[in-house]
């Protein structure tokens, strides 16, 4: 009897795989509007780059958009439709720079956007297009 409730009091103190695994796939990765690469057959692409991080290291995990702001753009998407992140640059958490792919309609609504034009000003962002394949 000691040795199954030492076994159960173990079990309590240690993650699962599946929780670990969701500590690591944060943020960017977990985002509805992400898909990895895929940079093929739409119409359009543009860059939002962050030049005034909240560290002077750009592959800094605190270096760039913030979770909440992540979501944000998140929803945004959502709402616009035809357009998603393809890539980012530096960390995950807190990526430099994010690509987007889409139509290209929906990638001027997308900077047009209320939330992400506060976004931008406050990393003071640079944002290169929409552009056309």
């Amino acid at each position: 009897r000691r040795r199954k409730l030492r076994s159960r009091k173990r079990g309590r103190l240690m993650k699962t795989f599946k929780e670990v695994r969701n500590q690591i796939l944060e943020d960017v990765f977990k985002l509805k509007n992400y898909k990895d690469r895929d940079r093929k057959g739409h119409e359009a692409n543009m860059n939002i780059e962050v030049v005034k991080g909240n560290t002077d290291n750009k592959f800094d995990d605190d270096f760039g958009f913030t979770k909440q702001e992540l979501g944000a753009m998140d929803k945004v998407i959502s709402k616009i439709k035809n357009m998603h992140i393809s890539s980012f640059d530096g960390g995950n958490t807190a990526p430099a720079s994010l690509e987007f792919y889409g139509d290209e309609d929906s990638l001027k609504k997308f900077v047009a956007d209320r939330n992400v034009q506060k976004i931008v000003k406050k990393y003071k962002g640079k944002v290169s297009g929409p552009y056309k394949a």
